[in-house]
C-alpha cells in the first residue's frame, strides 16, 4: 500500500513542473504590411513583458529591421516568403519593423510569449525544395551555386 502511494506521489510531482511551463502567457500578432507603389512599415503595438516571438512571411517577400531603423525596399534584412524569424530580446521585439518590398501584401504572423530567453535572434531561410535547407558552398563540388 505504502509503495503505491510513493509511486503517485512521485508521479504527481513529475507532473507538476510541465503545467507550470506550459501556463506561459502567449499572445497572436500579426505584422501586415500592404503591398502598393508607396508601402508603410508595419510595427508591433503590444510588446509589453515579450521576450520571444516566432513567425513565418507570408504573402510576398519584405525586409525587416529590430535596430530601430525604418525599413524600406532597400533597406533591412530581405525575407522571401516562408522564411521564418526568431526573435529572443525584448528590445529587438519593440523594435521589429517590416515592410512589403513588392506590390503584394506581406504578412507575418508571429506568435510570442513573456519569460526569460537568450539574447539572440535570427532569421531562418525557408527550405528549398524537399532536400531541404541548401548545402554550404563548396567551390570543388558546386562550382556553380545551388548552395548557399
Amino acid at each position: 500500500m505504502t509503495r503505491g502511494r510513493l509511486l503517485l506521489l512521485v508521479g504527481a510531482l513529475a507532473i507538476v513542473p510541465v503545467l507550470a511551463y506550459s501556463q506561459a502567457v502567449t499572445l497572436y500578432q500579426q505584422l501586415v504590411s500592404v503591398g502598393s507603389a508607396t508601402p508603410t512599415a508595419a510595427k508591433l503595438t503590444n510588446t509589453t513583458g515579450l521576450t520571444l516571438c516566432r513567425g513565418t512571411l507570408e504573402g510576398a517577400p519584405a525586409r525587416v529591421t529590430m535596430d530601430g531603423t525604418t525599413p524600406t525596399i532597400t533597406v533591412g534584412q530581405p525575407m522571401n516568403t516562408g522564411d521564418q524569424i526568431k526573435v529572443k530580446n525584448a528590445g529587438d521585439i519593440q523594435r521589429l519593423q517590416m515592410i512589403a518590398t513588392t506590390g503584394v501584401t506581406a504578412t507575418l504572423n508571429l506568435l510570442c510569449s513573456g519569460g526569460t530567453t537568450p539574447d539572440v535572434s535570427e532569421i531562418i531561410p525557408a527550405p528549398n525544395g524537399p532536400t531541404g535547407f541548401l548545402p554550404p558552398c563548396n567551390p570543388l563540388t558546386r562550382p556553380y551555386g545551388n548552395c548557399r
